[in-house]
């Protein structure tokens, strides 16, 4: 049944789409076509991330916001969400040109190296994961009891002080360095694996 909520979640994001092609001025498009402004095209986007954002924590009371379920809830409050996102790139991207200086380069290096090969390091870092939890390696304490190797690598090098308030954070971020580095490495030698 998540799939439905799922193709729903591809036809907001196709709808975004189509709406940021609208963007152009009587010079670039024949007349018939119809065509907004950048700031028009940046205030509907904004408009429908936080009416999508306002729905989806309203049908949050009903229908709980669930990624593994993928719900129709989450789906509204995910999609409102990227759409601020998105809003926010286009305003600094394609309006105030961020891109074209070299802080705004700089800042961009990391999403435009992640960009490259978005579904090799989804694919990657899933691969990871789910190798990590397979593996299993005995408990020192005890020995006939076993854990993942992703349980292992979370208690031994980053919740080792027993502390859990921002040692799962660090996993994270490091996760994520390492899904970088590897994309890192594919962006420097200029191999984009595309499906």
């Amino acid at each position: 049944l998540s799939t439905l909520p799922a193709i729903a979640t591809t036809l907001i994001g196709a709808l975004a789409a189509l709406w940021l092609r609208r963007v152009g001025t009587r010079r670039q498009r024949s007349a018939s076509d119809y065509f907004i402004s950048p700031d028009y095209c940046l205030q509907g986007i904004i408009i429908c991330g936080l009416l999508l954002l306002t729905l989806g924590l309203a049908w949050n009371h009903w229908f709980p916001i669930n990624k593994n379920l993928w719900t129709s809830s989450y789906v509204l409050f995910s999609a409102g969400l990227s759409l601020l996102l998105l809003a926010l790139c286009y305003y600094l991207i394609d309006i105030r040109r961020l891109n074209e200086t070299s802080t705004g380069r700089a800042a961009l290096f990391p999403w435009l190296v992640f960009g490259s090969n978005a579904i090799t390091v989804f694919i990657l870092s899933d691969f990871i994961v789910e190798t990590f939890i397979a593996i299993h390696l005995p408990m020192a304490a005890a020995p006939t009891h076993s854990i993942s190797a992703w349980l292992w690598i979370y208690l031994h090098l980053f919740a080792f002080y027993q502390s859990n308030k921002l040692t799962f954070l660090a996993l994270s971020l490091a996760f994520t360095a390492l899904c970088f580095l590897t994309n890192l490495f594919l962006y420097r030698r200029r191999i984009f694996l595309k499906i």
